[in-house]
Protein backbone atom coordinates (compact mmCIF):
# COMPACT_ATOMS: atom_id res chain seq x y z
CA UNK A 1 0.00 0.00 0.00
CA UNK A 2 2.66 2.50 0.71
CA UNK A 3 4.08 1.87 -2.79
CA UNK A 4 0.71 2.83 -4.70
CA UNK A 5 0.64 5.90 -2.08
CA UNK A 6 3.89 7.09 -3.77
CA UNK A 7 2.12 7.70 -7.07
CA UNK A 8 0.17 10.11 -5.28
CA UNK A 9 2.65 11.88 -3.42
CA UNK A 10 3.95 15.55 -4.44
CA UNK A 11 7.15 15.20 -2.31
CA UNK A 12 10.87 13.83 -3.31
CA UNK A 13 12.06 12.98 -6.82
CA UNK A 14 11.40 10.67 -9.90
CA UNK A 15 14.33 10.09 -12.19
CA UNK A 16 13.89 10.61 -16.12
CA UNK A 17 13.71 6.57 -16.52
CA UNK A 18 11.17 6.36 -13.46
CA UNK A 19 9.05 9.39 -14.96
CA UNK A 20 8.57 7.47 -18.82
CA UNK A 21 7.77 4.04 -16.85
CA UNK A 22 4.70 5.53 -15.37
CA UNK A 23 4.23 8.86 -17.32
CA UNK A 24 3.16 6.57 -20.57
CA UNK A 25 0.56 4.00 -18.46
CA UNK A 26 -1.02 6.61 -16.58
CA UNK A 27 -1.65 8.55 -19.88
CA UNK A 28 -3.30 5.31 -21.47
CA UNK A 29 -5.79 5.02 -18.61
CA UNK A 30 -6.66 8.63 -18.07
CA UNK A 31 -7.50 8.52 -21.94
CA UNK A 32 -9.27 4.88 -21.44
CA UNK A 33 -11.43 6.71 -18.85
CA UNK A 34 -11.57 9.71 -20.75
CA UNK A 35 -12.95 8.09 -23.79
CA UNK A 36 -15.00 5.72 -22.31
CA UNK A 37 -17.22 8.34 -20.59
CA UNK A 38 -17.77 9.79 -23.51
CA UNK A 39 -18.64 7.11 -25.57
CA UNK A 40 -20.64 5.83 -22.94
CA UNK A 41 -22.75 8.77 -23.51
CA UNK A 42 -22.54 9.11 -27.21
CA UNK A 43 -24.26 5.35 -27.20
CA UNK A 44 -26.86 5.76 -24.64
CA UNK A 45 -27.78 8.95 -25.25
CA UNK A 46 -27.35 10.21 -21.75
CA UNK A 47 -24.54 13.14 -21.54
CA UNK A 48 -24.20 12.92 -17.68
CA UNK A 49 -22.55 9.87 -18.26
CA UNK A 50 -19.61 11.48 -19.93
CA UNK A 51 -19.19 12.39 -16.02
CA UNK A 52 -18.07 9.04 -15.12
CA UNK A 53 -15.08 9.10 -17.58
CA UNK A 54 -13.98 12.25 -16.05
CA UNK A 55 -14.70 11.70 -12.39
CA UNK A 56 -12.61 8.39 -12.93
CA UNK A 57 -10.00 9.86 -14.75
CA UNK A 58 -9.90 12.12 -11.79
CA UNK A 59 -7.26 10.32 -9.81
CA UNK A 60 -4.83 9.24 -12.39
CA UNK A 61 -4.67 13.29 -13.56
CA UNK A 62 -3.74 13.72 -9.83
CA UNK A 63 -0.96 11.02 -10.25
CA UNK A 64 0.20 12.46 -13.40
CA UNK A 65 0.68 15.84 -11.70
CA UNK A 66 2.07 14.16 -8.41
CA UNK A 67 4.79 12.38 -10.77
CA UNK A 68 5.17 16.08 -12.75
CA UNK A 69 5.95 17.66 -9.52
CA UNK A 70 8.96 14.86 -8.47
CA UNK A 71 10.13 15.38 -11.79
CA UNK A 72 10.53 18.97 -11.34
CA UNK A 73 12.16 18.33 -8.27
CA UNK A 74 14.82 15.71 -9.25
CA UNK A 75 15.40 18.65 -11.95
CA UNK A 76 15.68 21.14 -9.07
CA UNK A 77 13.44 23.17 -9.84
CA UNK A 78 10.08 23.65 -7.91
CA UNK A 79 6.88 22.11 -8.93
CA UNK A 80 5.04 25.31 -9.49
CA UNK A 81 6.62 25.23 -12.63
CA UNK A 82 3.78 23.12 -13.90
CA UNK A 83 2.21 25.92 -14.23
CA UNK A 84 4.67 27.83 -16.68
CA UNK A 85 4.64 23.84 -18.68
CA UNK A 86 0.94 23.25 -18.47
CA UNK A 87 -1.66 25.82 -17.65
CA UNK A 88 0.49 28.68 -19.67
CA UNK A 89 -0.03 26.99 -22.73
CA UNK A 90 -3.78 25.95 -22.17
CA UNK A 91 -4.27 29.85 -21.67
CA UNK A 92 -2.14 30.50 -25.16
CA UNK A 93 -4.12 28.18 -26.72
CA UNK A 94 -7.93 29.94 -25.60
CA UNK A 95 -6.31 33.02 -26.67
CA UNK A 96 -5.09 32.01 -29.92
CA UNK A 97 -8.58 29.93 -30.59
CA UNK A 98 -10.00 33.61 -29.43
CA UNK A 99 -7.55 35.28 -32.17
CA UNK A 100 -8.39 33.07 -34.89
CA UNK A 101 -12.02 33.35 -34.43
CA UNK A 102 -11.67 37.39 -34.78
CA UNK A 103 -9.70 36.79 -38.25
CA UNK A 104 -6.08 38.00 -36.72
CA UNK A 105 -4.42 34.70 -37.96
CA UNK A 106 -1.08 36.93 -37.31
CA UNK A 107 -1.57 37.30 -33.86
CA UNK A 108 -3.20 33.84 -33.77
CA UNK A 109 0.23 32.15 -35.19
CA UNK A 110 2.10 33.71 -32.90
CA UNK A 111 0.26 32.96 -29.61
CA UNK A 112 0.56 28.97 -31.14
CA UNK A 113 4.50 29.85 -31.72
CA UNK A 114 4.45 30.65 -27.63
CA UNK A 115 2.52 28.13 -27.05
CA UNK A 116 4.70 25.06 -29.58
CA UNK A 117 7.72 27.06 -27.79
CA UNK A 118 6.64 26.36 -24.41
CA UNK A 119 5.65 22.74 -24.88
CA UNK A 120 8.98 21.92 -26.55
CA UNK A 121 11.00 23.19 -23.46
CA UNK A 122 8.51 21.49 -21.02
CA UNK A 123 9.53 18.03 -22.84
CA UNK A 124 12.80 18.64 -22.65
CA UNK A 125 13.07 19.75 -19.37
CA UNK A 126 10.80 17.09 -17.94
CA UNK A 127 11.08 13.92 -20.31
CA UNK A 128 15.22 14.12 -21.35
CA UNK A 129 17.16 16.43 -19.38
CA UNK A 130 18.68 14.48 -16.41
CA UNK A 131 18.26 14.97 -12.82
CA UNK A 132 20.63 16.73 -10.33
CA UNK A 133 23.07 14.35 -9.34
CA UNK A 134 22.74 13.48 -5.38
CA UNK A 135 21.04 15.09 -3.22
CA UNK A 136 19.51 18.43 -3.43
CA UNK A 137 16.59 20.40 -1.86
CA UNK A 138 13.78 18.36 -2.41
CA UNK A 139 15.51 14.59 -1.36
CA UNK A 140 18.27 12.36 -2.17
CA UNK A 141 18.88 11.38 -5.93
CA UNK A 142 16.59 8.65 -6.92
CA UNK A 143 19.23 6.96 -9.13
CA UNK A 144 21.71 5.90 -5.87
CA UNK A 145 18.40 4.38 -4.37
Amino acid sequence: MKRLGRYFSFDGRTSRLGYWRVQIPLMLIWAVFWCAGFLLAESTGVAALSAIGVAASLPVLWAVFALLFRRLHDRDKSGWWVLVFYVTPLMLALAGRALLDKGDALAGGLVALGELTLGVWAFVEIGLLSGTRGKNRFGADPRAA
